[in-house]
């Protein structure tokens, strides 16, 4: 152990003893050189020329500006390195060293260059451990590439860093891959339109809220369930539909009791018997009112008159061809494709070659929509007839109807308009239906009905027992009823 020990120390006591003998060495030559210097400088004193020993004078003079300059650049570069300017400092320092090479030979110059170079070193080193620290702010705020470049001209200043700096480097790249590696993956790239989402997710969050604050629930409930349908799990939307739910149940409750009641309410009342009312004036006074039966053949009427035919020409043609036509055309020509049912009948059912009387031709033909004449309305509202035309010769209407032709010739017509022409030029009558049109003969009866309502006051089917109970006075009510 103890051998171990003293070989450490050893080593050093060499190295000691070296540096006093270079030490010793050093001053040795220095002395002696001033030693020579101050002989020559005698031996020049005592044997030359006074103009030499005036160009000496200068010389000195020259060299004593140049150290001052010196020492004037290197109290500047202090104060720069002192304030972090190293560059400035470096420029410095670079200065006095040039007016000191000027200033020739001495031990004094000897040491301030020795002194610049070493505060030239540690404007490096200080230079390069400020760089290093800019790269690791750079690095803090992922600027790693400008992190990169710091730290390779750290170790540039400062050779001696540059395994530290490379390290750093290393250590910079893998935080890059990090950082770009968070950038891909971040929601702002896998969802792009995040940010304009969530923009118009607050808009209708805000207006539901308006609604919800004005009690229009219906309404804030649709923006909150649009926020939900852009974001499933957007929490605010959900209280709010939460609220809303909870407000929707008590006012349901609410309006339930309220139904409840007004039904108890209907139900009691109608448990209750009426009371009859007397009668004020005669039964005879009140009057009566025809009521049509209500018309369900708006749509066929429509189609009547929007189906119009561009030209239709007939020259001798019997109904039959002529009702067969006028179907087909309502057909190619109604836009849903489906046209108008346009029957023929001659006869009445069950009564088949019964005669009938044939009508004038020239009186024209008579349906249920009135006199089928010209400036008439043909689509009149329904059981308004008009007078039917004279009767001629009896004949059988079946064949009658069907040996009659008709010719014409039109442009532009309306198909019902065309129908009542048809019916006109053959003598024949036509009925509208709510899924057809029946072209008839004027044998055969169309059923023309209509309802009638009466209004009459409360009581009167009552009459005679309200009647008899105002003449007894309530006394003994009577069980028949009075003439």
């Amino acid at each position: 152990m103890e051998i171990k020990m003293m070989r450490p120390f050893s080593q050093l006591s060499r190295w000691l003893a070296l540096g006093v003998l270079l030490g010793g060495f050093w001053g040795y030559s220095v002395s002696a050189a001033e030693d020579v210097d101050s002989s020559a400088e005698t031996t020049v004193s005592e044997g030359a020329e006074p103009a030499v020993q005036e160009l000496d004078a200068n010389e000195r003079v020259r060299r004593r500006e140049l150290q001052l300059a010196a020492d004037q650049y290197t109290d500047q570069a202090v104060q720069a390195y002192r304030k972090n300017e190293f560059a400035k400092a470096l420029e410095l320092y670079e200065k006095a060293d040039e007016r000191l090479q000027k200033a020739g030979f001495s031990v004094q110059v000897r040491r301030d260059q020795q002194r610049i170079a070493e505060a030239m070193y540690n404007v490096y080193a200080d230079w390069a451990e400020a760089i290093g620290q800019e790269a690791r702010n750079l690095a803090s705020v992922e600027k790693f590439d400008e992190a990169i470049e710091k730290c390779n001209r750290a170790a540039t200043l400062d050779p001696g860093r540059r395994p530290d700096m490379d390290a750093r480097i290393q250590h910079f790249r893998e935080l890059r891959k990090q950082a770009e590696f968070r950038v891909a993956v971040s929601p702002a790239q896998v969802d792009s339109d995040k940010q304009e989402r969530e923009f118009n997710n607050n808009v209708r969050l805000e207006q539901g809220k308006v609604f919800l604050e004005n009690n229009r629930l219906a309404d804030a409930r649709d923006l909150f369930e649009q926020v939900l349908l852009s974001d499933p799990y957007d929490v605010r939307a959900i209280r709010y539909l939460r609220q809303i739910n909870e407000r929707l149940m008590e006012l349901s409750g609410t309006k339930r009791d309220t139904t409840i009641s007004d039904m108890m309410a209907e139900v009691s009342w109608k448990w209750n018997p009426p009371v009859n009312p007397l009668l004020s004036g005669p039964v005879a006074a009140m009057g009566g009112q025809a009521v049509r039966k209500v018309d369900d053949t708006a749509t066929i009427r429509n189609k009547l008159k929007t189906i119009v035919i561009p030209e239709l020409q007939f020259d001798q043609a019997t109904i039959g061809t002529v009702v067969e036509t006028l179907n087909r055309r309502s057909r190619e020509l109604d836009p849903d494709g489906e046209g108008i049912n346009i029957f023929l009948q001659l006869q009445s059912v069950g009564e088949a070659g019964a005669p009938a009387p044939a009508p004038a031709a020239a009186a024209g033909a008579v349906g249920e929509f009135g006199d089928v004449g010209f400036g008439v309305d043909e689509f009149a509202v329904p059981g308004e007839a008009a007078p039917a035309a004279a009767p001629a010769a009896a004949a059988p209407a079946g064949a009658a109807a069907s040996a009659r032709t008709i010719s014409m010739n039109m442009k532009n017509v309306p198909l019902g308009e065309a129908i009542r022409f048809v019916a006109m030029g053959g003598g024949l009558k036509f009925r509208v239906e709510s899924n057809a049109v029946i072209i008839a003969d004027q044998s055969v009866a169309l059923d023309d009905m209509e309802t009638r309502f009466y209004a009459i006051e409360a009581g009167v089917i009552d009459a005679g027992r309200t009647q008899q109970a105002q003449t007894s006075g309530f006394g003994e009510a009577g069980v028949g009823g009075g003439g």
